[in-house]
């Protein structure tokens, strides 16, 4: 019988996964304890949490947990399950003082005071350990006191190695560092505090220009320390001042994947990069570390010699413009400063600059290079003054933890981290405007709506921050759902500054979110035609739009504020997202295209409709090489990672996919999405073996979720493991009967050659779930063999919804050519092939139904056309013997079928027709 057109499920996404046996917690926790031995940190993590999973009060597993975190360089999630250990445990002596350790080093310091208020029934000896942190806390948070108290009780400890520590900072507050080192020298290495007595000395060797020393204790603590971000900085730059840049670069490449858009190690990167000759590269690093508010006099000095080199004078320029009041400190950087104002025509600033000297053009290189040198010598000052490393006896200043914050705000899992820095910044500076804002949008944030308002406030007591301060507070009441006061502080906005933008457009938001639809576009209206480009009003206007399914007005308004300023970034890219939105994909893609700014600059919106246009454009290579590119450029970036995996994915580079989702899997392994995503892959990529395998790390309440059954039950049967495959399909669809599922299971059912069972299972589905398209098309194609009339009628009521699917007009043509009616073939085929010319099963179906209606001039193109594509198909071979021989070439057909014969299992059917034919 004919083979027909098959319908694969293969392309149908979903989830799944199921368990094959679960082990106990103990040996869950023992398989960590093996993988932790081998620094198997994303396995360790997986076992650990299954075990969790099943004794989530077990201290030892919270405590292995916590130093997993820590050898990662998650400390706020250390932190959090030291803190879940300590509950569970009847004694935590064991590990109380390594959890204050990592909470001072985290810079916790109200914590360490709490945990310490009561510290009588640890014995002695410890005791002083921890009353050492306490003291430490107290200093850091300006409790200097305290801190005096507390140093000078423990000077008198029985630990030698206590005892020191305390006369050390008791002859640190004396300024007496000849004493410093004496006592901090000799706390032995056994010691629990030598690696704070060793960092203590490597900020006095800086403080002394001792580079070569402090370099040497870095080292030290660095190595037991690795997840010690400001040290490494700190030995980063002694490498830079030193000399020793091949040492910065080993140590600041591991720096920038851990934290790539951090200011310090960027600048110091840029240091390295420029001493390389790699100017290119050296200027992303130092554009990096002045968008993240590194933006001292030395920094743009930097940035304006790798300019020079790069040719790029007018960005040069621009960098020492925003120095220039203090370049008299830098006399040959004063003079590079007026060649380039004269280069670029400012003849009166540079003749009053360099007192009418003659200049030559290609003086700048050197001038460039002389000044490198300068530059390199001051950056461990400019580092020292942004954090504060060297000033060991005091608190870091208001502005210190302002920066400090700003900079853990941009860093992952330090959240927590930089919200304390920014309230402890508020409390020595309340008149802080950064750091407010800082940690006003860290409040919001994380929902932490009564501190925001509180912060707003604070602003609307002061009457020059009045005004926003209100703004604030009604946008955190709008998010907050505190729509009253919302309304209170936006009205008394207005009622003084009638056009404030941000009020009226707070007000507009505020209508919607009353259910006052009307009213809201009437606002946004009225705001858009006083302000015509204001972004804001424009998004914000297009969304409650299309909510309302009516998009006209605020697709004119968007189309005359880009016409008016074409070049404005984000209007272009919020027009490139309307054009999406409505399946525009070549404007979209000519839209984003268009735009000037550099790829360093472009917003995770930009990269990510670009890459979707590609792929939705069938580009899957360039939709690649976009991902990349993203990806490169922000590693960390789930978003970027996601696009990346998407598109190697799309590519069929399915395990280069699956690297980037175990990486996404490594901090998150329990995301369900992420999970789905691998499964999917594996499951694409037939990785069957290790699917089932994976599934088998998961989690019990994950294994048994539908969609996670569904891809196991899937890998088992494609390893003909047909029995189990049924069972685990049929637990995911009695937990979810979902259409895939049913699809899955009937085409099973049709490879047992049981096709009566899966059509009895899709007649029921229908019934319960109801009916559509997949479910008609497997109906006849598992009534292909077994009912004829029942497979002509799925198809034909399927083609009464869908007249062009080719699947359903070629095998109804050939089930019509079967039943004699050769007419009604014709006319189906005829139209499958008009659709998909070059599909072989069409062209060999037309064929067919043209040689048994007398055209077999025709009918043998299209055999012809059919082996082109598939040459191996017997059935066709046989059907173009036959068309040959209608043709007058007996010849050639006895040959081809001779051949047929001796290398086909269809020998028999062969040889009949070799007899029909009269060969």
């Amino acid at each position: 019988m004919k083979r027909f057109t098959r319908l694969s499920t293969a392309v149908i996404i979903g989830l799944s996964l199921t368990a094959c046996g679960q082990k106990s917690s103990e040996e869950h926790f023992q398989a960590a304890q093996k993988f932790l031995a081998n620094d198997q940190l994303n396995s360790a993590l997986v076992e650990l949490k299954s075990a969790l999973q099943q004794d989530p009060k077990r201290a030892d597993y919270r405590l292995a947990l916590a130093e997993l975190y820590v050898k990662a360089g998650a400390i706020d999630d250390a932190i959090k399950e030291y803190q879940r250990a300590s509950e569970y445990s009847d004694n935590n002596q064991k590990f109380i003082q390594d959890y204050i350790n990592i909470l001072y080093l985290n810079t916790n310091y109200s914590s360490i005071l709490e945990l310490t208020d009561n510290i009588q029934a640890y014995p002695k000896p410890l005791q002083d350990y921890l009353l050492i942190y306490k003291a430490l806390a107290e200093a850091e948070l300006g409790s200097t006191e305290n801190a005096t108290i507390l140093f000078k009780q423990l000077a008198l400890s029985e630990q030698e190695d206590v005892a020191n520590f305390a006369n050390g900072f008791e002859a640190l507050a004396k300024n007496e560092l000849d004493d410093v080192k004496r006592h901090l020298t000799a706390i032995p290495a056994a010691s629990p505090l030598y690696l704070q007595s060793i960092y203590i000395r490597s900020k006095l060797a800086l403080t002394e220009n001792d580079t070569i020393g402090a370099i040497a204790l870095l080292e030290e603590y660095s190595s037991a320390q690795p997840y010690h971000l400001l040290p490494q900085l700190l030995l980063a730059q002694s490498y830079v001042k030193s000399g020793q840049l091949k040492q910065a670069d080993e140590m600041l490449q591991p720096l920038l994947k851990k934290v790539p858009q951090q200011p310090l190690v960027n600048y110091f990167s840029a240091i390295v990069a420029y001493d390389k000759k790699d100017y290119p590269k050296a200027r992303d690093y130092i554009d990096k570390a002045i968008s993240n508010g590194f933006s001292t006099p030395p920094a743009r000095i930097l940035a304006a010699l790798i300019a020079v080199n790069l040719q790029l004078e007018n960005v040069a320029l621009n960098h020492l413009e925003t120095i220039k009041n203090t370049l008299s400190s830098y006399p040959s950087i004063e003079n590079l400063y007026a060649k380039l104002m004269l280069n670029a025509g400012n003849t009166d600033v540079a003749q009053q600059l360099l007192s009418e000297k003659e200049l030559q053009q290609s003086d700048i290189q050197l001038l460039a290079a002389t000044a490198f040198e300068l530059t390199k010598q001051g950056s461990v000052e400019a580092a020292q003054n942004l954090l504060a490393q060297y000033r060991t006896n005091e608190p870091l200043s208001a502005n210190e933890l302002t920066t400090l914050g700003a900079i853990q705000l941009r860093m992952s899992g330090q959240r927590d981290t930089a919200v304390r820095s920014l309230e402890q910044a508020l409390q020595l500076d309340p008149e802080s405007d950064q750091a407010r804002v800082l940690l006003l949008s860290a409040y919001v944030k994380q929902q932490e709506y009564t501190k925001a308002m509180a912060l707003a406030d604070e602003w609307i007591a002061d009457e020059e921050h009045r005004t926003a301060g209100r703004n604030m507070k009604a946008y955190i009441a709008i998010i907050s759902g505190q729509l009253k006061v919302a309304a209170e502080q936006i009205d008394q906005v207005l009622a003084t500054s009638p056009k404030n933008s941000l009020a009226r457009l707070l007000q507009a938001s505020l209508a919607a979110e009353e259910g006052n639809t009307k009213l809201s576009q009437q606002r946004f209206q009225a705001l858009l035609d006083d302000e015509p480009q204001n972004i804001q009003a424009l998004e914000q206007y297009l969304a409650l739009s299309k909510r309302q399914s009516d998009v006209a007005d605020a697709t004119l308004r968007i189309n005359k504020a880009h016409s008016a300023e074409p070049q404005n970034y984000n209007l272009t890219l919020t027009l490139a997202t309307l054009k999406h939105g409505t399946a525009d994909y070549k404007a979209t893609l000519d839209l984003l295209n268009s735009i000037k700014v550099g790829q360093k600059d472009w917003l995770p919106a930009h990269w990510a409709y670009l890459i979707d246009t590609l792929l939705r454009l069938n580009n899957p290579a360039q939709a690649l090489q976009s991902a990349q590119a993203w990806y490169t450029r922000q590693p960390n970036s789930n978003m970027a990672a996601q696009a990346y995996m998407q598109t190697l994915y799309a590519n069929k580079d399915y395990e280069a996919a699956l690297k980037i989702a175990d990486k996404l899997l490594l901090t998150q392994p329990e995301h369900l999405k992420f999970i789905g995503i691998k499964l999917q892959m594996l499951d694409e990529g037939n990785f069957n073996q290790q699917l089932i395998n994976y599934n088998n790390t998961l989690p019990d309440p994950i294994q048994q979720r539908p969609e996670v059954l569904y891809f196991l039950g899937k890998a088992l049967a494609k390893l003909q493991n047909y029995d189990d495959a049924e069972r685990i399909l049929l637990q995911s669809y009695t937990k979810q009967p979902h259409i895939k599922t049913a699809l899955f299971l009937a085409e099973l059912y049709g490879r047992q050659n049981n096709a009566n069972k899966g059509i009895s299972f899709i007649e029921q589905h229908i019934k319960l779930q109801g009916d559509a398209p997949p479910l008609q098309a497997m109906l006849a194609q598992l009534s292909l063999t077994t009912n004829a009339e029942l497979a002509i009628t799925t198809y034909e009521t399927m083609l009464k919804e869908q007249p062009d699917n080719v699947l359903a007009l070629n095998n109804l043509a050939w089930l019509m050519l079967e039943k004699g009616e050769t007419q009604s073939a014709l006319k189906y085929a005829k139209k499958a092939y008009e659709l998909r010319p070059s599909h072989p099963d069409v062209l060999d179906t037309y064929g067919k139904i043209l040689l048994d209606t007398d055209d077999a001039q025709q009918a043998k193109t299209m055999f012809e056309a059919s082996l082109k594509a598939r040459p191996n198909s017997p059935e066709v071979q046989m059907h173009y013997a036959e068309a040959l021989v209608k043709t007058g070439n007996k010849e050639k057909a006895k040959n081809l079928l001779e051949q047929l014969a001796d290398s086909t299992e269809q020998a028999a059917k062969v040889s009949a027709l070799i007899k029909k034919l009269g060969l």
